[in-house]
């Protein structure tokens, strides 16, 4: 399966719009994911963290074309409604995950961490 991530894995020098980076963040949270269950090293899962919160910092930006320059950016980012979502749903896996340790890991309780409405809308950008 690593292998097969790696071949529809995004090579961000052959495009040039904003979607490749996200294609890029979901390929690199799918290979550290598999990677964790392979060797169980928790650095992957905080990889996987990385990578959402990049997208979500990533889409803030473009969405509200944000300078890089601007000494508010990253209160800006911190307060949008996108940033502030995905800290709320991480904040929930978190205390769920924490909450289930003990027990064996269910479909349900796989279930039970997906959000049901998406963290940021891609269309916002178009």
């Amino acid at each position: 399966m690593i292998a097969s991530v790696e071949t529809i894995t995004p090579d961000t020098e052959n495009f040039n719009d904003i979607y490749v980076s996200f294609a890029l963040d979901a390929c690199s949270s799918v290979y550290s994911s598999l990677s964790f269950i392979i060797d169980h090293n928790d650095e992957h899962i905080i990889d996987v963290v990385t990578y959402a919160r990049d997208t979500v910092d990533m889409f803030i930006q473009e969405k509200e074309d944000l300078s890089p320059s601007d000494s508010a950016l990253e209160e800006k980012i911190k307060s949008d409604i996108a940033m502030v979502r995905f800290e709320q749903w991480l904040n929930d896996v978190t205390i769920k995950l924490e909450s289930s340790r003990s027990e064996k890991f269910t479909n349900e309780i796989l279930l039970s961490l997906r959000e049901d409405k998406a963290i940021i809308e891609l269309d916002l950008l178009a």
